[in-house]
């Protein structure tokens, strides 16, 4: 006998919850614009729908990001502006619950930005917001000995000490250097990116 089916959520939901997403411009909430939102709402029943809007940002897309996410300016040229969209958009978040990864720092602030923009109130006002980047974060902890045991198959010996500390970042460096032949061949590139 199989056991019984494990319910998607182990707690009702009082309300619906939906899955936000959003690719946009570039990385920063308080000047990018949104050039693709979706959601996936479950509802409390359990049944999903899905909703799709490719944006307008009206400014060009910046070749980085577009090798992020594959939308280029000639795929939103004829797509709505988000004040077009901006209540079709509301409609579906008004009265639910949501669910994103890094939906706290990246995603919301964003949003909400576009909608100060327009005619349209904030409609996730009283929203409980799961962030499952944090819940990843908290519970699968990244640090200096993980990186030591997945790119060097070993126990990070003396951690917290500031000289094997250092010598385990060298030896994780190169293997990652090993391990990833499209990485830069360059110190200087590598400065780049690393985050330089």
């Amino acid at each position: 006998a199989q056991p019984p089916a494990r319910p998607f959520l182990s707690f009702h939901l009082e309300r619906p919850l939906v899955s936000l997403d959003i690719e946009a411009t570039g990385p920063t909430p308080e000047t990018d614009r949104i050039i693709e939102l979706g959601l996936v709402r479950l509802e409390t029943d359990g049944t999903r729908t899905t909703s799709r809007w490719l944006i307008n940002p009206d400014r060009p897309i910046p070749e980085a990001s577009q090798a992020v996410h594959g939308i280029a300016d000639a795929d939103v040229a004829d797509a709505p502006l988000f004040e077009d969209v901006a209540e079709a958009i509301a409609a579906q978040l008004r009265g639910v619950d949501l669910v994103g990864f890094n939906l706290r720092a990246f995603d919301l602030p964003l949003l909400r930005r576009e909608f100060a923009d327009t005619a349209v109130a904030w409609p996730c006002e009283g929203a409980r917001v799961l962030d499952a980047f944090h819940l990843y974060r908290a519970r699968e902890t990244r640090g200096l000995a993980d990186a030591v045991r997945f790119y060097l198959g070993r126990d990070h010996q003396g951690a917290h000490s500031a000289v094997a500390d250092a010598a385990a970042t060298l030896d994780v460096l190169r293997a990652q250097l090993c391990r990833y032949q499209d990485l830069p061949a360059t110190l200087a590139e590598l400065d780049v990116a690393t985050g330089g």
